[in-house]
């Protein structure tokens, strides 16, 4: 859908990004949009039989894609990538699955090219509060400001309700959390 004003929307007729293949059978759902040189790379959940990944796809107009594949595997998603290299290297948060213990947490990785990704490590766990203790994700990618990455994170608590809440990492090692919000910045207040 593109728009002038951000309020009027005109509906292309048909997706940019639809299931092409086997990692893509039963849809794909849940995209971010990073800008990096000119070029938008759109991460997006691939869900299939095997369960749901994260994909990779480029565009420079949003009328022609170039798909790149998976790059995260089974079970991962909420994958954003910062918009520009820290330390040489591609940042991204994403959130694999945990069975078992511990709840879907934030995570950190590094890639010198968008496809290979590596130095995981958990940098961000959901806490026992009614908005987060089910799960927490990453959400739009993160914006550079003089005291750090702000990055917009969602967590999921009581009745699986989603809510918006800010942390602030660092600068120089973006797996370094400076600061976490408390309170949600943004939570529904109507059924």
């Amino acid at each position: 859908a593109r728009s002038k004003d951000g309020l009027h929307f005109t509906v292309d007729e048909k997706p940019l990004i639809f299931p092409v293949d086997e990692t893509e059978e039963y849809g794909v759902e849940d995209a971010r949009v990073t800008f990096i040189d000119g070029k938008y790379y759109i991460t997006y959940t691939a869900v299939s039989q095997d369960s749901w990944a994260t994909a990779l796809a480029v565009t420079e107009d949003f009328k022609s894609v170039e798909r790149k594949g998976l790059i995260f595997y089974p079970e991962n998603k909420d994958v954003v990538i910062f918009p520009e290299k820290v330390g040489g290297s591609y940042i991204a948060l994403h959130r694999p699955n945990k069975s078992g213990l511990g709840k879907p947490s934030i995570w950190y990785a590094e890639s010198p090219d968008m496809i290979h990704w590596g130095n995981h490590r958990c940098i961000l766990r959901a806490r026992d509060t009614k908005w987060e203790w089910v799960k927490i994700g990453a959400g739009a990618p993160p914006i550079k400001t003089p005291e750090g990455w702000l990055a917009i994170v969602h967590g999921t608590g009581d009745k699986s309700v989603y809510s918006v809440f800010c942390v602030l990492l660092d600068l120089e090692e973006p797996w370094r959390v400076v600061r976490s919000a408390d309170m949600p910045l943004l939570m529904p207040t109507e059924p």
